[in-house]
């Protein structure tokens, strides 16, 4: 009889995850990060990056992300391939994707991150769009 138990990898994945937030709660304290709202399965946030920050390399496996600029001009790597966002500019991250977004201007970045459960459906993707329209649009 075996002491060790099997692993749940989903289970082991969310707890990096949080791990990941935590030790980029840490490091955040320079940046503001604003809750604009959340609900079932999703949160919409406001990030204002300062010259030289950014949001470091993750990986997130049980979540996609929506980036879209609302003010300054930031540069995000998704899977190794840089692209320059613009005011108004909007970037889709597929769950797995390895991705960051660096200010290296002398303006403020200031973006909306929607975070949304990878397989969200029905209602709750519903009101995640609901809630991303009015971010973007407010």
């Amino acid at each position: 009889m075996s002491i060790y138990q099997p692993i749940d990898m989903d289970m082991a994945l969310q707890v990096s995850e949080l791990l990941d937030d935590a030790r980029c709660a840490s490091r955040a304290a320079a940046r503001r990060v604003e809750v604009l709202s959340q609900g079932a399965g999703f949160v919409l946030r406001q990030i204002t990056l300062m010259t030289g920050e950014e949001l470091p390399f993750r990986r997130n496996t049980t979540m996609q992300k929506h980036w879209r600029v609302v003010s300054g001009v930031g540069h995000a790597d998704v899977d190794e391939t840089e692209i320059a966002l613009m005011p108004s500019a909007e970037l889709s991250i597929a769950p797995g994707a390895l991705h960051q977004i660096e200010n290296r201007a002398s303006d403020p970045l200031v973006l909306e991150e929607l975070r949304v459960a990878a397989g969200l459906r029905g209602r709750a993707l519903l009101a995640a769009r609901r809630s991303l329209a009015r971010g973007l649009v407010g």
